[in-house]
């Protein structure tokens, strides 16, 4: 069609900035400072990062070959300046710095924070080994505290279902980054270690920056760590970073996957490790009666068995008690091998038996906090809803004079007019 506007493809739009870009006089090359973050060094040799200050990023990539030029180890949160040059990836519409090199001239203030915070806690014995407590080799019930909706609480939830189906696991909904990640970290430690059975607590999120991951180094967390009674494993961010409560936990793992193995014994190796003395118990039986048949067909070939007259019944009458002690020892082996088949069966009938009790126990308490918080049962003890144009009153600040309005009680509503509004002190 002749009126039809001419349109553009985001492929040549994109290579229309590329060009603006990547040839602006200012851009070809200039220097940059400000502080690293989202550090990642790939196995390829090139390094993936931003560069930051208080209300902008912008990202960056070094190539292998200027990596190896630099000098000293780049790590999150160093103050730098950079010299490179814009370029803009075609595909993805994204524009970063090509960074050609780097030089340090100082560290971020969130990593002075973080070192300073370290040396107080490290004076007070917050990170001694001796303060720490051991992981349960059998764990009943596991605690995650981490982000219901994130990667790091399906990996663990599968990984111990997979080990350890036994288990039970409770998670506890937490927040993991912003100001209210702190508090309800807090908050979720003295619940598990107040209301609930744990043997042991995972804590922790997946991967991020040094801000992503900042409530896992305020001093409240640590300290929620290190007074809990229940043993803690930690697992925050990828195996390269660490925070503070990675150095007070009871034991530290690098992923979230992780942190679920060390939690839990693999229930496929334990029932190996049953088959494996199994076989060897009866190998040991086996052992014992050939060697003991042996031990008899030599007494039965023994000249002084064969021949009674000879004048030694002591020497027969003592390997007759050898073989009578050797028989003793095959019924005693044959009895204790029972009875740990018999041990193993009730402790795992004891280990169903609290899994049920536990959950249970759980459901009733779930159902009596949605009774709690049902809005009928406030309406029946006398309170009423009142609402304009169907919103919630809650300030005579949203009410005239003459508004109709609708009050909603346990068992039925009506409608008012409002004659008048009165302030409270009035």
């Amino acid at each position: 069609m002749s009126n039809q506007k001419q349109s553009l493809t985001p492929t040549a739009v994109n290579k229309y900035l590329k060009t603006i870009l990547e040839k602006d006089k200012f851009l070809i090359s200039f220097y940059i400072k400000g502080e690293i973050s989202n550090l990642k060094y790939h196995s390829n040799g090139n390094m993936y990062f931003s560069i930051k200050d208080n209300n902008a990023s912008i990202s960056c990539i070094m190539f292998a070959n200027a990596v190896k030029l630099i000098s000293f180890k780049v790590i999150e949160g160093d103050k730098v300046q950079l010299q490179g040059a814009i370029y803009l990836y075609v595909k993805a519409g994204q524009y970063n710095i090509n960074v050609k090199a780097i030089e340090k001239i100082g560290m971020g203030d969130l990593y002075l924070k973080y070192e300073e915070l370290k040396k107080n806690l490290l004076l007070l014995g917050y990170f001694d080994q001796e303060n720490k407590q051991n992981i349960p080799r059998f764990p009943q019930t596991i605690g995650v505290i981490t982000s219901q909706t994130g990667a790091a609480i399906q990996d663990i939830i599968t990984t111990i279902k997979r080990r350890y189906p036994i288990c039970q696991i409770i998670v506890f909904p937490t927040t993991v980054q912003g100001t209210k990640g702190t508090k309800e970290i807090v908050d979720n430690i003295f619940l598990a270690n107040q209301k609930y059975q744990c043997d042991v607590l995972i804590v922790g999120r997946g991967g991020g920056s040094i801000e992503d991951l900042w409530n896992f180094n305020e001093e409240e967390v640590v300290k929620a760590v290190y007074e809990s009674k229940i043993p803690i494993i930690s697992s925050v961010g990828h195996e390269t970073d660490t925070t503070l409560i990675d150095l007070v936990a009871d034991m530290r793992a690098p992923t979230p996957t992780a942190a679920a193995e060390i939690a839990t014994p693999n229930i496929d190796e334990l029932n190996q490790i049953i088959l494996t003395n199994k076989n060897k118990m009866i190998m040991l039986l086996k052992n014992k009666i050939e060697s003991n048949n042996l031990k008899l067909n030599i007494i039965e070939q023994n000249q002084y068995f064969l021949d009674p007259l000879l004048n030694k019944r002591t020497s027969f009458d003592q390997t007759l008690q050898e073989f009578e002690y050797q028989e003793q020892e095959i019924q005693n082996i044959i009895k204790n091998s029972f009875l740990q088949i018999s041990n193993l069966k009730k402790e795992l009938n004891s280990a169903v038996t609290n899994k049920i009790n536990i959950t249970n126990k759980n459901i009733e308490y779930k159902k009596e906090l949605l009774d709690y918080l049902n809005p009928l049962t406030i309406l029946s003890k006398g309170y009423s809803i009142s609402k304009v144009d169907g919103k919630v009153i809650k300030s005579i600040n949203q009410l005239k004079t003459n508004d109709s309005i609708n009050i909603m009680y346990s068992d039925g509503h009506v409608e008012a007019n409002i004659k008048a509004i009165k302030e409270k002190n009035e």
